[in-house]
């Protein structure tokens, strides 16, 4: 059972990933760093974890491979967060398609399914983490982008919000 990733200050997760874009990679993401673009709160301590678990930064907070993508066009940005979610939510992605994930999975089915893996206190920043990076992300062209070629327009369609 893998695990679920979340934040308690979802409402800055676009802020934060707008500051990645903007500054240079940290040698290592720590409190120190996150502190030192504007995220010193102790709600904003849980963003390292995330990074690690979306596979942004290694076991040790150093950025991988997958940081440069957060720094390229906005579409480069929602197209590897798209991706990224894979990583952080395996269940999510084995049980649902991407398009479903996308267009119609809701909060309450999402709630659902996540339940019965997860405790009673995580579940509400579970869902609301998951949903406030699905609004930051696109699928569809994540697998395109992926394999090298270009994505074609008729893949790129923002999700609805629920």
């Amino acid at each position: 059972m893998a695990g679920f990733p979340y934040v308690q200050a979802t409402s800055r997760l676009a802020a934060f990933f707008e500051k990645v874009r903007t500054v240079n990679p940290p040698p290592r993401m720590t409190q120190l760093w996150l502190t030192g673009i504007g995220f010193g709160s102790v709600n904003d301590r849980p963003l390292i974890a995330l990074m690690k678990e979306l596979d942004y930064t290694d076991a040790s907070g150093v950025p991988t491979s997958k940081w440069a993508e957060l720094r390229g066009s906005e579409a480069e940005r929602k197209a590897s967060l798209g991706r990224q979610l894979h990583v952080g939510y395996p269940d999510v992605f084995a049980q649902y398609p991407d398009e479903y994930v996308a267009r119609s999975l809701s909060k309450d089915e999402f709630r659902n399914f996540v339940r019965p893996k997860v405790s009673a206190g995580t579940l509400g920043p579970i869902v609301s983490t998951f949903f406030a990076l699905r609004s930051l992300a696109t699928f569809g062209e994540a697998v395109a982008v992926e394999a090298g070629g270009a994505a074609p327009a008729t893949t790129h369609r923002p999700h609805r919000s629920q």
